[in-house]
């Protein structure tokens, strides 16, 4: 249910997001703005999901899933770390 949360505040109170991990947060920012919703319903889809799973599956199904879920943060700081490879260095 926390994750369903964290989700659903993205859309009411995207300010929060500054305490997010995301340096300097644009909160006004329109691609900033885009860039949550996206995560939000993310967050959202994937705690339902889970609900879903509590509510009428196995346990053993319930931990295939989650094993398998952990690909999103694996996958997220994979391209984080691509991103941040490709990015020029600033000589100032």
């Amino acid at each position: 249910m926390g994750i369903i949360f964290v989700g659903a505040r993205a859309f009411w109170a995207p300010q929060a997001a500054v305490g997010f991990g995301i340096p300097d947060t644009p909160t006004e920012d329109p691609s900033f703005h885009a860039w949550l919703a996206v995560k939000a319903v993310r967050d959202i889809a994937c705690g339902l999901f889970i609900f879903v799973m509590l509510a009428g599956a196995t346990p053993h199904l319930l931990g295939w899933f989650m094993l398998t879920a952990t690909g999103i943060p694996i996958g997220a700081g994979a391209a984080d770390a691509a991103s941040a490879i490709q990015q020029p260095v600033s000589k100032g």
